[in-house]
């Protein structure tokens, strides 16, 4: 019989220092990955909201809970897909302000504020919903929370207006004079955006709930969680968002020629997502107007002109409808001359 092999004492030593590194390296590893996780958390309470030129005040996430009772259902003044739109008063300093929490386990929440960053550090007008600051911290729970902290405007949005419910609907009416007004704010707030910016900003997600309106009844354009950047603003552009998930804005309020495929789990809806397919509360004019403020020999006029303009606007193809620019013209040269019936 040949004779048993005989193994190296440094074999066996070389062996048995494996069986005992390769674990202990692992969790090394292992405590290094969570060791950075907790510092790229702790980091992230020291995110602001960088915008140039401009010092914004530091918020906590206690002071926000603070402002808020705790984010309470009655504070609660919105709910969309990226978050919700709590009223608050912060102490330091002593403010009235909207806080939109996004609920980052939504899909495209993160991304949503993070384009809504983007956006506010290239935008400055007196018609878009002014930021107060930035939040991105983690919560009591050690779960990542960003919130945008904005100026509040007293008055609500503009669908509460149109859609008044209960007794609202004899207080809150809105005159022609305070539409008018309100479809020239946001007509300024666009054609800025447009050709104004540096790089134009398609804002993808205009709707009246996004429209909100100050002590003074100005009319502020918000939301710009689904903006786009364009290098250039061509107007025959056409934004190619649609997907399985749907096109990119709100249904009613897409843009015409954008509403070619809809799922919502099983179902596919074709068409019936635009402005022009879907009948609005709002189109009985005579309901919802306050004759008695406005009642004039101009009032027709005004309304045919301002209907004109809007499907104009809503043309199936972009090319056909007028830069907000000509938007912008025409609804001053309407307000100028519905001014001057007035005396």
């Amino acid at each position: 019989m040949p004779s048993c092999p005989v193994v190296p004492q440094e074999t066996r030593r070389s062996k048995t220092l494996v069986t005992i590194l390769v674990p202990v390296l692992g969790s090394l590893v292992l405590m290094l990955l969570v060791y950075l996780k907790i510092i790229r958390k702790r980091t992230s309470r020291k995110i602001q909201l960088p915008l140039p030129g401009e010092q914004f005040p530091r918020v906590t996430y206690k002071a926000l809970v603070q402002a808020t009772d705790n984010f309470a259902e009655f504070n609660l003044i919105g709910r969309g897909s990226s978050g919700s739109v709590y009223r608050g008063r912060l102490t330091q300093p002593n403010k009235f302000v909207a806080v939109k929490v996004f609920h980052l386990d939504m899909q495209d929440a993160d991304r949503s504020y993070m384009a809504e960053c983007k956006t506010l550090r290239n935008i400055r007008h007196r018609n878009l919903l002014p930021i107060f600051t930035a939040c991105s911290t983690i919560d009591n729970r050690g779960n990542d929370f960003k919130a945008l902290v904005y100026e509040y405007m007293t008055n609500g949005n503009l669908d509460t207006w149109l859609h008044p419910a209960g007794d609202r609907h004899v207080l809150n009416q809105l005159g022609l004079t305070q539409r008018i007004d309100i479809v020239v704010d946001i007509a300024d707030a666009l054609q800025y955006l447009h050709h104004d910016c540096q790089s134009p900003i398609i804002h993808c997600d205009l709707k009246p709930s996004n429209i909100l309106l100050d002590d003074v009844m100005g009319a502020r354009l918000a939301d710009f969680g689904l903006a786009k950047f364009l290098r250039t603003f061509d107007h025959s552009y056409h934004q190619s968002s649609t997907s399985l998930l749907g096109p990119r804005g709100s249904i009613g309020y897409i843009a015409p020629g954008e509403n070619l495929y809809y799922k919502i789990g099983h179902f596919k809806y074709h068409g019936l997502l635009s402005i022009l397919n879907i009948t609005s509360e709002d189109g009985d004019l005579n309901n919802n107007l306050d004759h008695g403020n406005n009642a004039t020999d101009g009032l027709d006029s005004c309304i045919v002109q301002m209907v004109k303009l809007g499907l104009l606007c809503s043309m199936e193809t972009p090319k056909d409808r007028p830069t907000m620019q000509d938007v912008y013209a025409e609804v001053v040269a309407i307000k100028e001359a519905f001014a001057a019936l007035h005396g």
